[in-house]
This record gives C-alpha cells, sequence and structure tokens, in this order.
C-alpha cells in the first residue's frame, strides 16, 4: 500500500493546471538517474512529477524508466494505451508511439525498440543516444568466466523476431555455427539453451561439446563442488578439472562420497571403492544436514527414503518427497497428505491440498514431481503415466484435463526448463494438438462443437478444433466441422474450397480420415461434375443394380466414370484402392475434357498393378494442377495401388481436377 502525501498544505500551494491534487493516496517515486518522479493517479495511471508532486507533462503512462540518454516511456489509456516511445530530456517525444516494447542495450548504447508488422510478423527499429534510427548495431559481449564472446542478432527474417546468441571471437566470428536462445559462462564451461525445445547443454574451454543439448537445467552445485546436469528423471555431474561426467563426489556434512556405475549412483570411499551395493537412482543431501535422501527405482511415480550418515535406514522408500531442516524436523508427503517428524517421532499428519498422483483415466494418471535443483530451480512439474510407471508425454509446468464433455482435451503449461510461460492442448490420445506459445487457451462448446480459442496477448490468434486444425474464425469451425470427427491438416485446405464450391455433398462432410466406399466416389464425382460444367443429371434414370438404386451411382454409371462389379451388382459399400481411384478418376477427366499428358517416369512398384489400372495410374499421376498433380506416390517412388483411399483424398483429388482446364 502506497503512504499518502505528507505534504498536503505543500501540494494545496501548487495546485493549479499543472498540479497534482492533494487527495491522491500516493508519494512521488522517483525516476532512478533523473531529477523527476512518476505519481500514481486515481485511474491508476502515473504522471511525471517534480518532488513535490507537481505535473512537468499531462500524459499518462504505465510506467516511465530513465535509460541511456531518455526516458523509455509506456503509455496509459486511449489510442496510445500500452505502445511504447522514448523521450527526450524535455519529454518530447523522439520516436514513434508504436512500439509494443523498447529495450536499452548498453552493451551497444542502442534502443532496440519491437512493433507487430504486416501479417503479425515482429519487427525492429534501431536507435542510438542521439536518437537517431540506425540499422542493428553489432552486438558482441564477453562470455563470463571464459576467454569468448557471444554476439547477438535479433533475427527479424523470422516471424517472432526471435534473439539469437552465437559463440564468437572478439571480432564477431563465429566459433559455432548454431544461434541459441541463451549463452552463459559457468566455471570457465559455456551453457547453451536451444531453441526448438529449451534443453541446455554444455562446451568446454575448447568449444567440445562435453555435455549433449538434453538437459532442463544446467548449474553448479556448491555441496559437491561440481557442475550438475539435471533432468526431468536424474541428475548427473561434471568434474571441473578432469571434465569427466559423474566423478566421485562428496556428499556434504556425511563424510560420505558417492560414484556413478551401471546407470546409477553408489556409494563409495573417496577413492572410489565401492561400500554399499545398492545401486540408486538419485543420492543427495539435503540442507545443512547429514541425513541423506535417496531413490532406487527409475519408474514413476518416484518414492524417497531416508539414511542417516551410517546408511541405516531412516525412512523407507515410500514417500514422494521428503524434507528436512536443520532443526532435526522432517516432513515426509505420502499421495494426500503429510507427515511430520521431530527427531524421528511423528508429531501430526495433515492433508495436502493437492495430490501427487491424480487419476486421469482408467490407465492413466498425472503424476506431479518435485525437480530438485538450486533454490530458484525448485519446481512442482507433472507428467502423465500408465499404470506400469512409463511416462506418455513430455513433462509440463502445469497440466489441466478439462474433462470428457469436452472431448477429453487436456491444457499443459510450458515443458520443464523452458523460461515463457506458455500454453498448448493435447486431446484424449496425448497427441499436441494446439501448439505451444499461447498466453491463454479456452475450451468452448457451441452448437454440439468442443474448440479451443487461442489468444496471444490480448489479441485472439486462432480457434482450433479436437483434430488440431486451426481457423481464424468461429464461423468457420461450424462450418467445416460440424458433424465433423477427422480431418488431417493436409487437407484442411482443401475441404474448405471444396464445400465453398459445392463439391462435398453433405452427407459426406464428416470422417474425412476414414476410407472412401464405391457409393460415396460416386457422390463426390458426380457433384464435382456437376459443379465443374453446370450439367444436371437426369435424377429419374432406371437404376443398372439390383443392389443399390442411387442417382448419384446411376449418374456416374450412364457417364461412365464407373462400372458394376458383376451379376448387376455394384457392392457400393466396398471401399475402394488407390488403383480403382486412379481409374475412376481418368474416366471422369475424360468426360471434363482434360488432356492426356501420361506421368513418364515409372513407379517402382509398377509390377503390383493391375493391367486395367496402369494407363489410368501413369494418366491422373500426369495432369499437373497447380503446384502438384492430380493424384501423387505415396513414399520412396512408389504408387502402392492396394491401398486403401481415404474421403479427404478423394476430395483432394476431385478438387484438383476441377481446377484443371479444358
Amino acid at each position: 500500500m502506497k503512504k499518502k502525501m505528507a505534504l498536503l498544505m505543500t501540494c494545496i500551494l501548487f495546485m493549479g493546471q499543472n498540479t497534482v491534487f492533494a487527495d491522491v493516496e500516493a508519494d512521488p517515486v522517483v525516476i532512478e538517474g533523473t531529477q523527476y518522479y512518476t505519481l500514481e493517479m486515481e485511474d491508476n495511471g502515473v504522471c511525471i512529477t517534480d518532488k513535490l508532486g507537481k505535473k512537468i507533462i499531462d500524459q499518462l503512462f504505465f510506467d516511465v524508466r530513465y535509460e541511456g540518454a531518455g526516458y523509455i516511456a509506456r503509455y496509459y489509456g486511449g489510442e496510445l494505451n500500452n505502445n511504447c516511445a522514448i523521450l527526450d530530456n524535455n519529454f518530447k517525444e523522439v520516436t514513434p508511439v508504436k512500439y509494443n516494447y523498447i529495450e536499452y542495450n548498453k552493451n551497444t548504447k542502442t534502443y532496440e525498440c519491437g512493433y507487430g508488422g504486416d501479417g503479425g510478423k515482429q519487427c525492429f527499429d534501431f536507435y542510438d543516444i542521439s536518437f537517431n534510427k540506425i540499422a542493428q548495431p553489432i552486438d558482441i559481449s564477453p562470455i563470463e568466466t571464459t576467454d569468448y564472446y557471444c554476439q547477438k542478432i535479433i533475427d527479424e527474417e523470422s516471424f517472432e523476431g526471435k534473439t539469437f546468441y552465437f559463440i564468437c571471437d572478439s571480432k564477431g566470428n563465429k566459433l559455432i555455427e548454431e544461434g541459441f536462445r541463451d549463452v552463459k559462462g559457468l566455471k570457465g564451461f559455456i551453457v547453451v539453451k536451444r531453441f526448438s525445445d529449451y534443453m541446455e547443454g554444455l562446451y568446454d574451454k575448447e568449444l567440445k561439446l562435453v555435455a549433449d543439448i538434453k538437459y532442463n537445467f544446467i548449474y553448479f552445485e556448491e555441496s559437491s563442488q561440481s557442475i550438475c546436469l539435471q533432468s526431468s528423471d536424474k541428475k548427473e555431474y561434471l568434474d571441473l578439472d578432469s571434465k569427466n561426467k559423474n566423478p566421485v563426489r562428496k556428499l556434504k556434512e556425511t563424510g560420505l562420497y558417492t560414484i556413478e556405475k551401471d546407470g546409477g549412483f553408489y556409494f563409495c570411499d573417496e577413492n572410489g571403492t565401492v561400500i554399499k551395493d545398492t545401486k540408486y537412482y538419485d543420492i543427495r543431501c539435503e540442507m545443512d544436514d547429514d541425513k541423506i535422501i535417496v531413490r532406487s527405482d527409475d519408474k514413476y511415480p518416484y518414492k524417497f527414503g531416508m539414511l542417516d550418515n551410517k546408511l541405516n535406514t531412516l525412512f523407507k522408500e515410500e514417500y514422494f518427497a521428503i524434507e528436512n531442516n536443520t532443526e532435526g524436523k522432517f516432513k515426509l508427503y505420502e499421495n494426500d497428505k503429510v507427515r511430520e517428524y521431530d527427531k524421528m517421532k511423528e508429531v501430526s499428519c495433515t492433508e495436502l491440498d493437492y495430490k501427487y498422483i491424480t487419476p486421469l483415466t482408467e490407465n492413466k494418471y498425472i503424476y506431479k514431481m518435485i525437480l530438485s535443483g538450486t533454490d530458484d530451480m525448485m519446481s512442482s512439474n507433472k507428467v502423465i503415466i500408465d499404470k506400469d510407471g512409463n511416462a506418455l508425454t513430455d513433462f509440463y509446468i502445469n497440466i489441466e484435463p478439462h474433462g470428457n464433455d469436452m472431448g477429453g482435451i487436456i491444457t499443459v503449461w510450458s515443458k520443464v526448463g523452458m523460461t515463457d510461460s506458455t500454453r498448448g492442448m493435447l486431446n484424449s490420445d496425448l497427441k499436441l494438438i494446439v501448439p505451444m506459445g499461447y498466453h491463454t487457451l479456452v475450451p468452448v462448446k457451441e452448437q454440439g462443437i468442443v474448440f479451443i480459442d487461442a489468444k496471444m496477448g490480448d489479441e485472439t490468434e486462432a480457434y482450433y478444433d479436437l483434430q488440431g486444425n486451426s481457423y481464424k474464425t468461429k464461423e468457420e469451425i461450424f462450418k467445416i466441422n460440424k458433424n465433423s470427427s477427422d480431418m488431417s491438416d493436409w487437407a484442411k485446405e482443401s475441404i474448405e474450397t471444396a464445400i465453398n464450391i459445392g463439391i462435398i455433398p453433405k452427407e459426406l462432410q464428416n470422417n474425412y480420415k476414414s476410407n472412401i466406399s464405391r457409393k460415396e466416389f460416386c457422390q463426390l464425382a458426380i457433384s464435382t461434375y456437376i459443379a465443374k460444367t453446370g450439367n444436371k443429371i437426369d435424377e429419374t434414370a432406371e437404376s443398372p443394380f439390383d443392389d443399390i438404386s442411387d442417382v448419384s451411382i446411376t449418374a456416374a454409371y450412364n457417364l461412365g466414370i464407373v462400372k458394376g462389379t458383376g451379376l448387376k451388382k455394384f457392392t457400393p459399400d466396398n471401399n475402394i484402392t488407390r488403383q480403382e481411384a486412379a481409374v475412376m478418376l481418368r474416366n471422369l477427366a475424360n468426360i471434363l475434357k482434360i488432356a492426356d499428358t501420361p506421368k513418364q517416369e515409372k513407379f517402382i512398384d509398377e509390377n503390383y498393378f493391375a493391367d486395367w489400372a496402369k494407363d489410368a495410374i501413369y494418366f491422373v499421376a500426369g495432369i499437373k494442377s497447380g503446384d502438384t498433380f492430380v493424384m501423387v506416390g505415396t513414399e520412396k517412388g512408389k504408387f502402392s495401388p492396394w491401398m486403401n483411399y481415404t474421403r479427404e483424398q478423394a476430395v483432394a483429388t476431385m478438387l484438383r481436377l476441377y481446377n484443371q482446364s479444358e
């Protein structure tokens, strides 16, 4: 709470147009490095004042700070709300008020100003301390505790405007080609953080990668005087002198040592001779006590026990976490309660406001694990596991299920090790359907359809359905996903376009990944024929088949697109293969007067083509439609003639035929 202004009478003397009135319950706060102050107003904005609270200018700001040779100000209220600009010493704007943020780089004596450009691309302007707009300066600074340097480059070509850090020499020559999210020195080593997954690795003094980029945290551990390589399920250690992982390390206050062998840790003497043949996956000392916390199993959920410095068992390995302190008190955490001991005697048992293990489905559970490290790294993280203790997902800062009525979707908060708190979404099969990066994800159910409202900051970025397809508006979801349960990312645009053109009959606007039947293919083919030519079909024509009477099948037969399967049968519910689809598409292409330009390069599985399908396969594989062909191979030069054909594949090929000129 801010104090009420003490100099009430003084403020009254200065009342006027540029005076802050005395009923504002705040004291002026100095703008560091200047003779001016900011004062919070009743509507929460701040104004710039002198020491007594007299306004210097009328503009309100969220915050103002003095860096370099001017003021960096974030505006408050009106059209300029939350925009930034640089003000000179007379409080005159010397840059446009358009920036999302402004940072002053002391190394280059430059203001770095970011703003959103066309299409949401992040752009940057740079100003020197005379407020002249300049090109991005060369930014090279020493990496602490090493003989190397780090070059900072803001990449305006990347959509997000990422800031890359490169290890280089004093002249800026790159010594490692990869750019990192972060680079820092550690006891003569260099810790790097990768962009793609926020994992950390370690380079030595010769720039050899001595710890692969796969760890959540890398830091110096005082108790072992070693660099600790922390992953989600174990710790490894790096000796500073030998640069070998997992040297003999001392457990402080115990007189004991440990060494890693056979994928686990053993107690040993100072020479590395094992003194207890039990293999542990974790051995650590907490606080300044001589008690040792151990874990023998590498399966989730982790269970911990406690030993004394004589390696006697004090508590069995049956607790999710154990805390101890210098006063001889211990807290042992069970799934839903914590037991407190004083001098090895239980003194209390209280319920927890959370559980370490929470059922998600019959065979899946959310497990909350304590990830230990230095004081600023202690955090709770969650992973979904099966009944056998196997991890089914990455570790996340938090996991929140939304229930079966929301399709079983699950919000996840940032992977362990990531510094930015963003969110993504898993479906009921634990597939990531909304990529990490959003600040807000709200599951919504409207018109019987569940979708996700994804926001970045204050603006809506996208909407997602339960298959992970993204949309710009909710209306698109209702139009495309009404009664739809399945659609691949690659097919989304084709399906949207085909619906708008009228190629996909209403009854086929669902289950796009399912195999398409002979009847359904005829329906698509006739819809494409009508949309392309404008011709009508004879809906009164008599069916030539005994097992089906359908206007689309009859029309497709009369046009020569399809034939029966013999004995006046059509077998409408049989799924079609890729080579059958090729024949029907060739027949439709002939009706649409599309030129015969067969593919010249042979498919490597040509010997498996049916004789009646071979020419048709090369015909449709040679019809160019935009940047692709009506039908393309499956993989490594194959056509895979006997594979089933899906609804979305049929839609895509029909659309390609439609887009062909006569």
